[in-house]
C-alpha cells in the first residue's frame, strides 16, 4: 500500500479483501460442520456406554430445562431426532460432494425454496448432535437406549469423515493465511499520517479482532465460534459514526453472545425452538428427496 493513494482508496481495498475472506470463512464453516456433523452420526451408531465425554466435548450441551424433562418426553424426542438424522443422511452425503462455491449457493427465482447448503449443514449438525446429546443424559439416568441403524455401514461414513477432515484442514489453512495477509494489510495502513482519526480507530478495532480471530484459530478453535464476525465493513464516513458502525459488527458482547453450553432443546409441544424448527426444516428443505 502507498501513500500515493487517498487513504479511503485503500481503505476500500481493505473491505474488498475483507469480502474475499468472509466468503472463505463461510465455505470453511459450511464443511466443518460437515464433518461434525458426520462424526455425530458416527456415534449415534454406537452403544451409548461407548460415547465418551470427551467425544461431546465440542457439541453444544443440553440447557437446563431439557435435564429436567421427565425421561419418557426425552425418548419422545430423541427418537423423532434419530429419525430425522437417519433419513436425511443421504442427503448430507451429496452435499460432502460439492465444491466450495456450490456449497454457498442458494437456489434462484420466484419460486426458490431451497437455501444454502451451509444452512442445511448447520441445522443438520445440530439435530445430530442433540440427539447425541439426549442419548447420553438418558444413559446417565440409567435409561436403555439402541444404538442407531443407518443404512450406511459405519466404515462408510467414517471414511467420508477423514476425507472431510482433510477438506476441512485446507479450509482453516486458507483462512488462516487470509486473515494474516489483511492483518498486515491494515497494518501498513495504519502506518499512513494522513488517516482521518476515526478511520484509524476503526482500522485498529478491525486488527485487533483479526488478531483475535488468528490467536483462535492456530489454538484449534471452532471457525463457527470466533470471537470476532468476519463481516464486510459499509463504508460511510471517515469520521465517529463509522468506528461506531465497526464496533458493533466486530465486538460480541458476553451478554449477547450466545455460549456453545447453551443449546436450547424444547418441549416436545409446539414451541419455538430446535425441536420445532428441526421438524419444519425436514418438511420443508428436504421434501424433494
Amino acid at each position: 500500500m502507498s501513500d500515493t493513494h487517498p487513504p479511503t482508496t485503500e481503505l476500500q481495498l481493505l473491505q474488498e479483501k475483507r469480502g474475499a475472506l468472509e466468503q472463505v470463512v463461510k465455505i470453511a464453516e459450511a464443511v466443518e460442520r460437515l464433518h461434525h456433523g458426520l462424526t455425530a452420526v458416527l456415534l449415534l451408531g454406537k452403544p451409548t456406554h461407548l460415547i465418551s465425554n470427551h467425544a461431546i466435548e465440542s457439541f453444544e450441551a443440553l440447557d437446563e430445562k431439557t435435564h429436567i424433562l421427565p425421561s419418557i418426553q426425552l425418548h419422545q424426542i430423541l427418537e423423532q431426532l434419530e429419525k430425522n438424522v437417519q433419513e436425511k443422511l443421504a442427503s448430507i452425503l451429496q452435499i460432502a460432494k460439492l465444491d466450495d462455491q456450490d456449497l454457498l449457493t442458494v437456489s434462484e427465482g420466484p419460486d426458490a425454496t431451497t437455501e444454502a447448503p451451509e444452512i442445511l449443514l448447520k441445522e443438520y449438525q445440530k439435530l445430530a448432535q442433540t440427539a447425541v446429546a439426549l442419548r447420553v443424559l438418558l444413559h446417565a439416568r440409567g435409561e436403555r437406549t439402541k444404538a442407531t441403524h443407518f443404512s450406511m455401514p459405519a466404515d462408510y461414513i467414517r471414511q467420508k469423515i477423514c476425507d472431510i477432515a482433510k477438506r476441512e484442514n485446507l479450509c482453516r489453512n486458507r483462512v488462516r493465511k487470509q486473515v494474516m495477509r489483511l492483518i498486515q494489510d491494515t497494518g501498513k495502513l495504519l502506518k499512513r499520517k494522513d488517516l482521518p482519526n476515526g478511520m484509524q480507530e476503526m482500522l485498529q478495532t478491525s486488527r485487533e479482532g483479526l488478531m483475535a480471530n488468528l490467536l483462535h484459530i492456530k489454538a484449534g478453535g471452532n471457525l463457527q465460534n470466533m470471537p470476532v464476525a468476519i463481516e464486510v465493513i459499509e463504508i460511510a464516513d471517515t469520521g465517529e459514526s463509522m468506528r461506531k458502525k465497526v464496533i458493533s459488527i466486530n465486538d460480541k458482547k458476553p451478554t449477547e453472545e450466545k455460549k456453545p453450553s447453551e443449546l436450547e432443546i424444547p418441549l416436545i409441544e409446539k414451541k419455538a425452538g430446535l425441536f420445532s424448527k428441526a421438524i419444519d426444516w425436514i418438511k420443508s428443505k428436504f421434501t424433494q428427496h
